[in-house]
């Protein structure tokens, strides 16, 4: 997902992988923290059906690796439509913008 500023369209943050925020935005960066990284997505309660290659904690520092251990291993992961709309949602009410990216 990008994130872009409703006002000027400029991009201020990138989505990697799960709940996984880049930005220099701080504002946007306070509210990902706060407000989004909290949320449930329902990717990571097929979490403990794959294989890991980090060290136990590890997991929250490596937001993409759920998603692309599930395509490696071929997991099926749930359906995230409501995450992204929670999460659009949350990004609309400060002022942000959320694009879905394949």
């Amino acid at each position: 997902m990008l994130i872009r500023d409703l006002k000027t369209g400029q991009c201020r943050g990138q989505v990697i992988g799960i709940n996984e925020l880049k930005t220099h935005d701080a504002i946007l960066e306070a509210i990902w923290k706060e407000k989004i990284a909290h949320l449930p997505h329902p990717f990571e309660s097929e979490h403990h059906k794959m294989e890991h290659t980090h060290a136990p904690g590890a997991e929250k520092s490596h937001g993409h690796d759920h998603h692309m251990l599930a395509h490696i291993y071929g997991l099926e992961h749930a359906d995230d439509k409501q995450w992204m709309i929670n999460v659009i949602t949350e990004l609309a009410a400060h002022g942000y913008h959320g694009d879905p990216v394949e």
